[in-house]
């Protein structure tokens, strides 16, 4: 046999001792933890459910780690910027409810996302008229006043 033949089957042969060595040692572990847990519990001892299931179960605290992006988080609009506290009062209910959260530019038109629904030039919200619909925002505009509506803000 080659020199590299050999080589390979010895490491090979090291890396099963080390793996084997590691699980017989956890199984022990295992089920000397199983025994004392079985013990205190029937002498009543009163033992955490998270830490007993820990136990009996062999695996690590790693895997009851909360995950990195809270379901809050993942269904925040990725359009927004990150939660602020909000200084907006309750009688500017009209500010609140109009919200730019994109532009599509098909052809020479453009349609404007606002508040979940797609508006296109002309269109009419909460009694304001859509004039103008630029790459990242949207002019409203009714008798007595003008509001520009902006992806970032």
């Amino acid at each position: 046999m080659e020199r590299k033949t050999i080589g390979l089957i010895i490491l090979g042969v090291l890396l099963l001792i080390f793996i084997g060595s590691y699980f017989h040692r956890r199984v022990q572990f295992s089920k000397t933890c199983r025994s004392s847990v079985a013990q205190a519990m029937i002498s009543e001892v009163s033992i955490d459910s998270t830490l007993v299931r820990w136990i009996l179960t062999g695996s690590d605290f790693t895997s009851r780690r909360k995950p990195i992006l809270s379901r809050q988080r993942r269904r925040r609009d990725p359009f927004q910027p990150p939660f602020t506290k909000s200084t907006k009062s309750v009688s500017n209910l009209q500010t609140i409810r109009l919200r730019l959260e994109g532009i599509v530019a098909r052809g020479g038109t453009r349609k404007a996302i606002i508040s979940g629904k797609t508006y296109s030039l002309g269109d009419w919200i909460l009694g304001k008229k859509i004039v103008e619909i630029g790459s990242d925002y949207v002019i409203l505009q009714s008798s007595n006043s003008k509001r520009i509506l902006s992806l970032f803000n």
